[in-house]
């Protein structure tokens, strides 16, 4: 399983959570984390990184919930069968950046068992405050 954070995500927050998984030793899941910069340019459009996330077999992790979304980029991710999870923010605040760390190792282990239950292609999406919720299984 490799984890990929969008470029809207901080590049230190893929990183940070590559090293604490790298040390997960115990880890039911191990998992591979990156950012999309690790392999991208910065600029590059959703559509080449659904491209590649296909090719790689990435799981894209992203706060941005347009992703996908538009009828084009959706086609794309199904036509490549590439897996988002989408990380929720709160409207009209966002979220700091330790309220992701937060979120984010809070659930961690819940996710990659998410991930491996329903089976990829998939969509899911992480509340704040909540657990994790299926959007959709992609085909």
């Amino acid at each position: 399983m490799h984890l990929v954070f969008d470029s809207n995500l901080p590049p230190k927050l893929a990183k940070g959570i590559s090293i604490l998984e790298e040390g997960n030793k115990r880890s039911p899941i191990p998992a591979k984390v990156s950012h999309v910069h690790d392999f991208l340019d910065p600029h590059t459009l959703d559509p080449k990184i659904i491209e590649e996330a296909g090719k790689h077999h990435w799981i894209i992790i992203t706060q941005d919930l347009g992703f996908g979304r538009i009828e084009h980029e959706f086609t794309i991710l199904k036509e490549h069968k590439v897996s988002v999870i989408f990380l929720r923010v709160p409207p009209n605040r966002g979220m700091s950046y330790w309220e992701m760390v937060q979120t984010f190792i809070s659930k961690w282990e819940n996710l990659k068992a998410t991930i491996k239950e329903t089976g990829m292609p998939c969509a899911l999406v992480i509340e704040k405050t909540g657990g994790i919720k299926h959007l959709e299984h992609i085909h």
